[in-house]
């Protein structure tokens, strides 16, 4: 249960946010310990950019609409809508859609462009939530061109566009993302160092590359 949460219902929350620009992320001792999460502040950009009125809006427009948005919404937009979920969920959910109902989807532009195109075929309309231009310049530079290049520059032993990360923080946030896989029941994930060892040209593609111009 988050902080959200619990101010609604008048539970205890089971999470605390962590400001990295305070002392002690702005927590007490005693906060830090009772909270079962530690969640970052921050925020999607992108996502942050459909709002309230987005969703009154599209309602008034289509009375049968089905709103679905993605968590990183502004909160008081995933109180609004109908369905919210991951990615994936939002993905299937749209494949599992009935022919001829209506979505109004809340998330990047272009994921949004692409299910919508999928859907029209089978007699299922999905639109953006909004006409903000929801769109995630970082992901536009994952591309196929560029996604090619790495690969060949991978199988030719270069590794290009690394990303190096401070073994502190490497260190910290494989303990984070263990933590999060365990309460998921999904196992755990090594830090391996073996990589380096390998012959040229044998590298994995997961170790490789920032596919950005």
């Amino acid at each position: 249960m988050t902080e959200v949460d619990a101010a609604r219902t008048g539970k205890r929350a089971q999470t605390a946010l962590w400001d990295p620009r305070q002392e002690s992320g702005g927590q007490t001792a005693d906060q830090i310990r009772q909270a079962k999460i530690l969640l970052w502040k921050g925020h999607c950009s992108v996502h942050m950019l459909y709002r309230p009125e987005h969703v009154a809006e599209m309602r008034r427009k289509h009375k049968d609409v089905t709103v679905l948005v993605h968590p990183e919404v502004r909160q008081e937009v995933v109180d609004l809508a109908d369905l919210s979920g991951s990615t994936e969920y939002i993905i299937k959910t749209i494949e599992a859609a009935p022919k001829g109902s209506r979505w109004a989807v809340a998330t990047e532009t272009h994921l949004v462009n692409r299910i919508a195109n999928e859907a029209k075929r089978r007699g299922v309309h999905v639109e953006m939530l909004s006409g903000c231009q929801c769109l995630c310049t970082t992901m536009y530079r994952i591309d196929q061109p560029h996604l090619l290049w790495a690969l060949d520059n991978l199988a030719e032993g270069r590794v290009v566009n690394q990303i190096k990360v401070h073994p502190d923080a490497r260190k910290w946030a494989l303990v984070a993302l263990n933590r999060m896989l365990e309460l998921l029941g999904k196992g755990s994930v090594k830090s391996s160092l073996a990589a380096r060892s390998r012959p040229r040209g044998k590298r994995s593609t997961t170790e490789a590359s920032a596919l950005s111009d």
